[in-house]
């Protein structure tokens, strides 16, 4: 079996959960992920994901939107932050 990558991972765990729907898994795992990561903090990670209307029940984004969305914006925040992209 071949390897699952990270977004997928998340997309199974926040699929899994029952209150995936109330972005209620969403900011948990987005907050973890921010609280491991000074640079998620200091892009403010957490209000990009928020004005994206992803912790809001009824324009949060299916669990593999979220998860092809959270790997973007930290993709891009480390590029931006390691200075290859500005």
């Amino acid at each position: 079996m071949a390897a699952r990558s990270e977004a997928e991972v998340t997309s199974l765990l926040v699929y899994k959960s029952p209150a995936w729907k109330g972005g209620v898994l969403y900011y948990s795992l987005a907050e973890e992920r921010t609280n491991k990561s000074k640079w998620l903090a200091d892009f403010n990670y957490l209000y990009l994901l928020r004005d994206a209307g992803c912790f809001d029940p009824r324009t949060a984004p299916q669990p593999e939107q979220f998860a092809e969305l959270m790997a973007s914006v930290e993709e891009k925040i480390r590029l931006h932050a390691s200075g290859v992209a500005k």
